[in-house]
């Protein structure tokens, strides 16, 4: 099974220059208008990879320690 960079960098290889541009915008919203069957839902997961990959938010494994605990009942 291909790593999660190699499959990111193999659809990311797709795009075409608009495409990248909006997978590249870390910051702020970006709209994306285009018609059916243009890739509108693969730009918008390829975008979220890569902030995800472009900042410091912690691997999915942890997430669990940062979870808040029951409360326990006296």
């Amino acid at each position: 099974m291909p790593s999660a960079e190699a499959t990111f960098k193999t659809a990311y290889g797709k795009l075409n220059t608009a495409q990248k541009e909006a997978v590249e915008a870390l910051e702020g919203p970006v709209m994306v208008v285009a018609g059916p069957g243009t890739g509108k839902t693969q730009i918008l997961t390829l975008r979220i990879a890569n902030i995800l990959k472009k900042t410091d938010t912690p691997r999915m494994a942890s997430w669990r320690s940062h979870s808040p605990k029951p409360e326990s009942t006296p």
